[in-house]
Formats: structure tokens, sequence, C-alpha cells
């Protein structure tokens, strides 16, 4: 009988301990939030800890917000300025997606337009407010095949041959094959068809011809055409090992100082200088000349600038410049003058 009572009166000592220290459960009693997965209150308000009255909180899914402690997706709370296009808040400020007040998006009819998320008709493009073309209440550049017009007219969409020139389909007095003898440019306009940057006859689309003549509205090949040469890049194999293109210097530099000069008839240029390496880019347009005189030869020869003495000539070489050289754009020489030159890319431009 003693022990019995010695051990009831230890528990509720131990509980009367224990209980002085612990914390209160979260729950409606002193909670006006919501209660998270650690037992304690938030305030209910966020989209990561949302709720109210002492529940367990709720993360708000994308699209949803926590609006007095509920997870609400677009609605008149969440999007009060804008219209609800599913569970997503639209500005609703355009015919395409017209509203407000968190109600649902809706299409404006072709002769309405959307003014304060209303669809209203007849507002919106008018002669008055519009100098293009009219396509129900928005107004258009009227510059485009399929809407062309102005002065605030119904937009048309003009049919082939016919084609939208200052905001009018003109039919065949626009540039054709039945308006122009010559070509017609990008703006259809009609050229004469007789110049190197717009050949062309016959009303077809002007062309321009890349390093040639326009000759009776046909591009042909013009020896007498200038054109620009770059030296882009070269490729030099490294040197057995010991080997050094400075030897002047303490210990030497291994790889060159490369440039490169390059020849024709009485024509000459030079590269600029790329130091210590074995694979210089460049930069600079070396020579103009014909391509007359290009395809009769030009003269390659590939240096390592030196600063005390002369420059080394590490290799050379003579290659024309063909007419599918020039009119590619671009050629690559390989092995100009011995083994140390693997090769080097050049590219071209009509003047």
């Amino acid at each position: 009988m003693h022990r019995k009572m010695i051990v009831l009166a230890a528990a509720v000592a131990l509980s009367a301990g224990c209980g002085s220290e612990m914390t209160p459960i979260c729950g409606a009693s002193n909670c006006s939030g919501c209660c998270d997965a650690y037992n304690k209150c938030q305030t209910g308000a966020s989209n990561a800890a949302c709720g109210t009255g002492g529940v367990a909180c709720a993360t708000c899914a994308a699209g949803a917000s926590c609006v007095a402690g509920k997870c609400a997706l677009c609605d008149q709370s969440t999007c009060p300025d804008g219209c609800c296009q599913g569970d997503v808040c639209m500005p609703g400020d355009t015919a395409e997606v017209c509203g407000a007040g968190g109600t649902a998006c809706v299409v404006c009819d072709a002769a309405e337009s959307c003014v304060g998320g209303v669809c209203v008709l007849g507002a919106g493009c008018d002669p008055a407010s519009c100098t293009g073309c009219c396509q129900g209440a928005q107004c258009l550049p009227g510059t485009a095949q399929e809407a062309c017009g102005k002065a605030g007219a119904a937009c048309v969409a003009c049919s082939d041959p016919d084609r939208c020139v200052s905001q009018t389909c003109g039919g065949e007095t626009t540039c054709g094959p039945g308006s122009c003898s010559g070509c017609c440019d990008s703006q259809g306009t009609c050229q004469t068809g007789d110049s190197a940057t717009a050949c062309g006859r016959d009303g077809q689309p002007c062309t321009a011809c890349q390093g040639s003549s326009c000759v009776g509205g046909t591009c042909g090949w013009d020896p007498q055409a200038k054109w620009t040469v770059t030296v882009v890049s070269a490729l030099l194999l490294a040197p057995p090992a010991g080997k050094v293109w400075d030897p002047g210097f303490p210990g030497g530099f291994t790889a060159p100082d490369v440039y490169v000069k390059l020849a024709c008839g009485t024509k000459s240029g030079e590269s600029d200088r790329e130091d210590d390496t074995f694979a210089p880019m460049f930069k600079d347009e070396v020579l103009t000349a014909t391509a007359q005189q290009l395809g009769a030869g030009v003269t390659i020869q590939v240096y390592d600038y030196d600063s005390f003495g002369a420059d080394q000539l590490i290799g050379a070489c003579s290659v024309p410049f063909t007419k599918t050289d020039l009119t590619q754009g671009s050629l690559t020489v390989s092995d100009c003058g011995g083994p140390d030159v693997q090769s080097i890319l050049f590219s071209f431009a009509a003047q």
C-alpha cells in the first residue's frame, strides 16, 4: 500500500514538473493563422504557409495566391485589375483577351475594341484616329499584303498580282512583268535594271551582281571589277624540339611573330602581325586589285618578325585567285613554300 502511494505521488510530481516546461500544441485555441510541420504558428498569409483558425498550413499551387488564409486561383481577389484565362491573371486590355475584376477573359467581336476591360462596339479605330487601316477596332499600318489600306478605312487583302504599295492594292500599277521593263527592288519600285546593284529585266526581282557587271539586265563577269583580299588566318607547323624562331633572346622564343605579304603586279600589301603563335589570326584588308590581276597570280610570303636583324622568310608561293575563288568568297592555300607553312586562309569581297 505504501509502495503504490509513493509511485503515484512520484508520477504526479513528474507530471507537474514537466508540464511547466512543455510547448503547447499549436491549434485553434492558440493560433489564429496556421500550424506548420514543426508545431509552430504561422501568420497563414503566405503562399508557402497558408491557412487560418489553427489548421495545418497549406502550400498554394502554382498560379494560386493565399488570400484571407485560403489558396485562391485567379479570381477577383487575386486579379482585381485584369481577367482570368484559366488560372492565369491577364491584363485584360486587348480585343483578344478582354476583361476586368477577375472575371473570365473574353474575345471581342471583330467590330469591337477592349476599353476598360469591356468590349465596346465601334471604338478604337476610325479615320480620325488611324492613318493606316482598321481591322475591326484595331488600327494597322496598312502596308501588309494581307492588311492593306489607309485613312482609317477597313483593311483589305491584296490578291496576286496586286501588291500593297503606298497603302493601296495597286494591281498592275505596281512593279511587275506588266508594268516594268527593268527590275523590281525590295520596295516594289521599278528600277532601270542596268546597274550592278540592281540588275534585271521584265519586271523580275532585282539582283546585286557580286563582282560582275550588269549587261542587258543580266549579271556578267567583269574582269575589271575590283576585289579586296584579306588574310584571315594561317597555320604553321611546330618545329622539332630544340628549334627556336628568335634565338637572339636568352633561351629564345619557340613560336614566331607572323605576318604575311601579298604582291599582285604593281599592287602589294602587308597583314598585321601576330606574335608568338603557330596559329595567327589576322583582321586587316591587305590588297585591292582587279579580278584580272588577281587571276594572273598573287605572290604570298610568310615572315617571322625579328627585332634584331632581318625578318626571316618562313614560306613563299604564287597562287592565282580565280573567278571561282572570288565568287565563293574564300580560299585556303596549303603548303605554301616549305614544310613550316601548313595553310593560309584568304577572304574576298567585291568593291
